[in-house]
């Protein structure tokens, strides 16, 4: 796991954060006997913060950037495996109010 953001001064009243996250998961296995092995996989993530006067925020974000097909779990049986897949690419703009 590992996070990077860097605040950018735009002027005195406003500042501007570009941040990204990854998260890297190796290949592992679902069962005692290491029968049936997960893929591994890349999480990557950024967004980009605008704060003004540390009232106002507005925040565009990325999450899984590279749509990475990954598993969030698994189920195995002696007759079939099921893969639960993690959420693809998605994105989001929110802002916020301080008083």
């Amino acid at each position: 796991n590992g996070s990077v953001d860097y605040r950018i001064a735009l002027s005195d009243r406003v500042a501007l954060t570009p941040a990204v996250d990854a998260r890297f998961v190796d290949n592992y296995f679902t069962e005692i006997d290491n029968y049936h092995a997960i893929g591994g996989y890349l999480l990557a993530n950024a967004r980009l913060t605008l704060d003004v006067d540390d009232h106002w925020t507005v925040t565009g974000s990325v999450r899984n950037l590279t749509d990475s097909f990954y598993a969030n779990g698994a189920l195995a049986t002696t007759t079939q495996n099921v893969i639960f897949p993690g959420a693809p690419r998605s994105y989001a703009i929110t802002a916020a109010v301080k008083f």
